[in-house]
């Protein structure tokens, strides 16, 4: 849930406090502890929750793509009319992968994407007229 307004996160330590200007639409943000002020970018953030995290932490944060693809694997045969001996048959193996389901989002979040999705209609079956 972002924070729609301009807003300051204060993270208290052994230390004494730090102050975070966050503001959501900007990708930079402040950081001030005592009368010192940085700016660090969004992304540097990011790195930096990422690189103190566990293994499995970072591994439910990595952005990942599943999908389920269905196979169609077809033979078909051509006859010749030059080059070979006139009605010689050429058979051809193929394979066609059609993408069923395509989820997106962080690794730790990807079965709720993918229970949000509804997969109800199906896919066309290509090439099947029997």
């Amino acid at each position: 849930m972002s924070i729609p307004e301009h807003s300051i996160l204060q993270l208290a330590g052994p230390d004494g406090t730090a102050e975070f200007d966050v503001d959501p639409a900007r990708e930079v943000f402040v950081l001030k502890m005592g009368k010192e002020s940085k700016k660090f970018n969004r992304i540097d953030l990011w790195a930096l929750v990422y690189a103190i995290s566990g293994p499995e932490q970072q591994d439910k944060m990595m952005p990942v793509r599943r999908s389920e693809v269905l196979t169609y694997r077809r033979i078909h045969k051509i006859r010749l009319k030059k080059a070979m001996p006139e009605g010689g048959i050429i058979t051809c193996r193929c394979e066609i992968n059609v993408e069923k389901v395509v989820v997106e989002g962080l690794n730790g979040m990807i079965e709720q994407q993918a229970k949000k999705l509804d997969v109800t209609t199906g896919v066309p079956m290509i090439g099947m007229g029997r």
